[in-house]
């Protein structure tokens, strides 16, 4: 495994060795696809509050939605994070994602083992990938045709690991 994983941000492609890496290995996970593939990790407590925790207030007989402060806050924590990896341009066509959030262990809980309580990936996925258009990651989440999200409790490091691939190489290298 590149031993730059936990440390920072790269692109590499399965036949070059990850520039990033002080060994200048080839990343397995970039082998196997044999595409694109950008990979970092944001060390932080994840947020808990999700994008689907909007409010409704009326106004002038109206109803108007906004994000509460704790959505507002989680998003800001995210962006921030995140625009110290986001690419020089917009990623093009189709990607995967993976996402692997590591929360905080409580006392009944053992490092490593999987979180089974709220929220739910397909909520904590959903404000990832807001932000992560808004950072400029992409230029829409629809370029998201894949994703695999986990969610596990953890000592130290917390925070969300963040692999992209790029498919349209991975699509070409299987065409030829």
């Amino acid at each position: 495994m590149c031993p730059c994983t936990h440390v920072t941000r790269f692109w590499t492609k399965a036949s070059e060795p990850c520039l990033w890496s002080e060994a200048s290995a080839t990343c397995d996970r970039a082998v196997r696809h044999g595409g694109w593939l950008m990979k970092f990790f944001l060390k932080m407590i994840p947020p808990t509050v999700t994008a689907q925790e909007h409010k409704v207030k009326i106004v002038h007989g109206r109803p108007m939605f906004y994000d509460p402060l704790k959505v507002k806050q989680a998003r800001r924590l995210l962006m921030s994070h995140l625009a110290l990896h986001r690419p020089v341009s917009p990623i093009e066509g189709p990607v995967e994602l993976h996402a692997l959030w590591l929360f905080p262990r409580g006392r009944s809980h053992k490092h490593n083992q999987w979180r089974t309580t709220r929220p739910d990936t397909d909520n904590l996925q959903k404000l990832l990938k807001d932000c992560m258009t808004q950072s400029g990651f992409w230029n829409d989440d629809a370029q998201v045709v894949r994703e695999l999200s986990a969610k596990k409790w953890s000592d130290e490091p917390c925070g969300i690991e963040i692999e992209i691939i790029c498919l349209e190489e991975y699509d070409r290298r299987q065409d030829a």
